[in-house]
């Protein structure tokens, strides 16, 4: 029979099992609310709404101070280490396992590494931008097919997906409510069937 394994809490040298270590790790000692409610980070100025956000925070940033692993996840390539599998993930993907997808517009020999710089792609080099968002200030844009407002940085990936002309188009939240009225969409002085 195997024996149980302990940990011992950093900031209080409490024995953790190590099924548990998960559970109770940025809990006991990290997480204290404000008098707004919000969860304020003990090593810095951060503040949080949510408890998760909190302990990803202390996670990322404080790991070390609070007790916790430092770069727990290693490359199997490379040895160079991470806070996440999924920061992990993305360094494996990028680097070592790369793999390149062609765009689907005929004639077009761009390849891109990721499914979102494709889709970037497709939106700035394919479609016409004035027809498919608009600059409405501070750094955000809005949508044209669904009216969806949102940070430049994220907005081709959206249009891409909500845009009809677009080869990755998977419909809009607005798309979808009028199919289910059984109403035309008026995009851009042209009416669309859902």
């Amino acid at each position: 029979m195997e024996s149980e394994r302990f940990y011992s809490c950093m900031p209080c040298d409490t024995p953790v099992k190590n099924g548990e270590r998960k559970r109770f790790q940025g809990k006991m000692h990290s997480l204290k609310k404000n008098e707004d409610g919000e969860y304020e980070c003990n090593y810095c100025d951060y503040i949080s709404k949510k408890s998760t956000t909190m302990s990803e925070h202390i996670t990322r940033k404080h790991a070390a101070e609070a007790g916790r692993q430092v770069n727990p996840f290693a490359c199997s390539y490379c040895e160079t280490r991470f806070v996440s599998k999924t920061a992990l993930s993305h360094h494996v993907k990028n680097h070592h396992e790369i793999s390149y997808t062609k765009c689907p517009i005929d004639g077009c020999k761009h390849m891109s590494k990721t499914k979102q710089s494709l889709c970037a792609h497709v939106v700035s080099k394919h479609l016409l931008v004035v027809t498919v968002m608009r600059d409405i200030g501070d750094d955000m844009c809005e949508c044209m097919s669904c009216f969806k407002k949102m940070k430049k940085h994220g907005i081709a990936y959206h249009a891409s997906k909500c845009n009809p002309r677009s080869p990755f188009f998977e419909g809009s939240r607005m798309c979808d409510d009028a199919a289910a009225d059984n109403e035309l969409i008026v995009y851009r002085g042209r009416k669309l069937t859902c």
